[in-house]
């Protein structure tokens, strides 16, 4: 059952971010009938955080005790994926409820064809609906791919600080990492203490609040304490085979060894640069502890709401818009169509319709995540969403409805225990990943083909 539509536009300030005046949402507010009519819902917006939590096993070492206890009173999504293995597309995509074909937006580079989508005046993301079905809408940090341009979808947007370009030259990797310099303040902490702030205000109506955290995305620049959870002499490496890439088609290696560029003449890639330098094992004690300091400032918003008078009335929704390589497949960072760049944490913690400690293990799609948000506020699904509420989801109807990524051109399917593939150049890749959970085999070879489609796939269990 959807709420009534908001009235007439009103002139308002932006809240507490300091910017009055702005033409914001509408403040005609819905009255809820009882908690769990419109409940409130947070929703944590992760960047680059990959299957490295602790409940999901993936790697030894991960220390995230915050979110491992979110997933104990949550419904855990454990086979999630993106869309799209990059920032911007990523979030054009779960944001507006469209797949990437939809939106424009398919790759790295789409600058052009995001900023057309934000500026769209039929094609709504997220909050503009929240706002005009009577929820107050609240963000600060790392929710859409950049601020400029959102303030009009919030009621409250604070200003934040967005990390510097990363392509540091100081440790011959182009990855930016190391302690920051002691008092200096992280912007995670300040969206951190936001929602803390945000969650200790009085409010009579439901609110939409999304809060978003840099790390891990690259700079790796942390409090030093971050680091000292996990000493470099206990830091265990990824399991990298050399040959890896020998049964994927050329597009599949092209993939793999972007990004690469030319040092003194001579290219590498990100790959050759993190070995030559003899710094593999401290980039991948900084990505630890970048996914350990996001566990934190999750720990002290959820303890802030915990502490709240919202706390028996909100939904907690946690996602992260894409994986990441640490030299898996020979890549680094995104951008590619393997389990590491696409496989995301999902939690849902909804008052009175989900499970404590439950979890669903076949593969979904994070463009299902914006109708999951309608149908835990009890909106009205827009028309434009491609997706479908994960509330209820049965097997059946998951693999009806496959999780499709793409590249550009290229395009990766997971359905059941499959990975399906398919470059521009028409190079396929296949595993099974019941057997096979670190697609080393490519069934299909370097020149094979899969007959048969999804269907094909779905009659061999």
């Amino acid at each position: 059952m959807g709420l009534a539509a908001t009235g007439a536009a009103s002139t308002v300030g932006c809240g507490r971010s300091g910017r009055q005046g702005h033409p914001g949402p509408d403040r005609n507010f819905v009255t809820r009938k009882s908690p769990q009519d419109h409940p409130n819902i947070l929703l944590l917006c992760i960047d680059d955080l990959r299957d490295w939590v602790g409940y999901m096993h993936s790697h030894p070492g991960v220390y995230t005790p915050h979110i491992d206890r979110l997933r104990q009173r949550s419904l855990s999504f454990d086979r999630a994926y993106c869309s799209v293995p990059a920032c911007i597309a990523s979030r054009g995509s779960a944001l507006w409820g469209m797949g990437p074909r939809s939106t424009g937006v398919d790759d790295a580079s789409d600058e052009a064809a995001y900023m057309r989508l934000l500026m769209d005046q039929q094609l709504r993301p997220l909050p503009w609906w929240f706002s005009q079905a009577g929820y107050e809408t609240i963000s600060t940090g790392k929710v859409f791919h950049r601020a400029s341009g959102t303030l009009r979808f919030w009621h409250t947007l604070e200003t934040y600080p967005e990390l510097p370009a990363d392509l540091s030259a100081e440790h011959g990797t182009f990855f930016g990492f190391g302690p920051m310099p002691e008092g200096e303040v992280h912007a995670d902490q300040r969206a951190a203490d936001f929602a803390v702030r945000e969650l200790d205000r009085p409010r009579e109506h439901p609110w939409f609040m999304a809060i978003g955290l840099f790390q891990p995305h690259v700079p790796w620049r942390l409090p030093q304490w971050a680091f000292d959870l996990h000493p470099l002499d206990e830091v265990v490496l990824p399991e990298v085979r050399e040959d890896d890439l020998d049964d994927i088609p050329a597009a599949g290696v092209e993939l793999a060894r972007f990004p690469s560029g030319y040092v003194d003449g001579e290219q590498w890639t990100q790959h050759d640069l993190v070995l030559a330098s003899g710094l593999w094992r401290e980039h991948v004690q900084a990505y630890l502890a970048a996914c350990s300091h996001t566990d934190a400032m999750i720990g002290q918003i959820l303890e802030a709401l915990a502490n709240s008078a919202y706390a028996s009335n909100t939904a907690v929704v946690l996602w992260s818009d894409h994986g990441f390589h640490l030299g898996e497949k020979l890549h680094w960072r995104k951008t590619a169509l393997w389990e590491q760049a696409t496989r995301v944490p999902l939690l849902l913690d909804v008052p009175g319709r989900t499970q404590a400690n439950s979890s669903f293990d076949l593969p979904v799609s994070l463009l299902d995540l914006a109708p999951t948000l309608t149908d835990i506020a009890g909106i009205d699904t827009p028309a434009q969403f491609e997706g479908q509420s994960l509330l209820g989801i049965t097997p059946d109807q998951a693999n009806d409805r496959p999780a499709h990524m793409v590249w550009g051109a290229a395009e990766s399917v997971r359905v059941g225990p499959w990975r399906w593939t398919r470059y521009a150049d028409g190079g396929e890749e296949l595993y099974n990943l019941e057997r096979d959970p670190k697609e080393y085999n490519n069934l299909l070879g370097t020149s094979g083909r899969h007959q048969g489609g999804i269907e094909a796939l779905l009659a061999q269990g």
